[in-house]
């Protein structure tokens, strides 16, 4: 039987169904790296609950890596920073504390249908063929805060694709995510395109070697939330 995912009583929206519809309208742009940008991700009613529903910072565990965030962000802002992150699982998705929204969300959004079709309408050509059945879906919250900083990095090469969706409406466009491109003079970088900081929009990323990518420093007043999407291979 399907099972739709409502928001309101209202409004009847089949929040699964219309995420196909948008991630079959995206499309894989070739420059400056492959990568593609889906914006609305869900239904206005649907982002507008997952929103009142971020959970409260003490549910965030310290992310991995926390450490050297911490420090590189000092390094190049002089201010602290935070990182933290919820990692989806069928124990923890609908644990208390968090929103039942998530529970549902993190069904969907893991499952197999949703990972053959992203491998299908994101991963090029040139990174086929191989054995799908391999890699897994994790989905996880973060949330930074205070004078961020994300280095120039490529992800790491057991993922095939990486799909971040932004949250919150009082951050800069300058929050977004940095497209760039190594100058050949030590480990330096040119900025080649941006996809800012907007509401309800996913930045797509299938990991390629030439797919660098970061934040550049600035000082938050609110919460820097997403939510990751990562299709990675399952023996990792």
């Amino acid at each position: 039987m399907k099972q739709n995912y409502s928001i309101a009583p209202q409004s009847r929206i089949d929040v699964k169904d219309r995420f196909v519809e948008q991630v079959h309208s995206a499309s894989l742009r070739a420059k400056p790296m492959p990568h593609a940008v889906m914006s609305p991700v869900f239904p206005a009613a649907t982002y507008a609950h997952l929103t009142s529903a971020l959970p409260k910072t003490d549910l965030y565990r310290e992310a991995r890596g926390a450490a050297r965030f911490r420090r590189q962000c000092a390094q190049l802002t002089g201010q602290q920073a935070e990182r933290g992150d919820i990692f989806f699982t069928s124990q923890n998705a609908n644990s208390k504390g968090l929103d039942p929204v998530w529970g549902e969300l993190a069904t969907w959004m893991q499952s197999r249908e949703i990972r053959d079709l992203l491998i299908e309408r994101f991963i090029p050509s040139a990174l086929h063929p191989f054995d799908r059945n391999s890699y897994r879906t994790d989905l996880r919250l973060v949330r930074e805060t205070g004078s961020v900083f994300i280095a120039p990095h490529l992800d790491q090469p057991r993922k095939l694709l990486v799909i971040i969706i932004y949250f919150g409406s009082d951050l800069p466009s300058s929050a977004g995510t940095s497209l760039l491109e190594p100058t050949g003079q030590g480990r330096t970088f040119r900025e080649q395109g941006k996809v800012g900081f907007t509401p309800n929009t996913a930045f797509i990323l299938p990991r390629t070697d030439t797919a660098w990518h970061g934040v550049n420093p600035q000082t938050l007043r609110e919460n820097r939330d997403t939510l990751h999407l990562y299709i990675q291979r399952s023996d990792n």
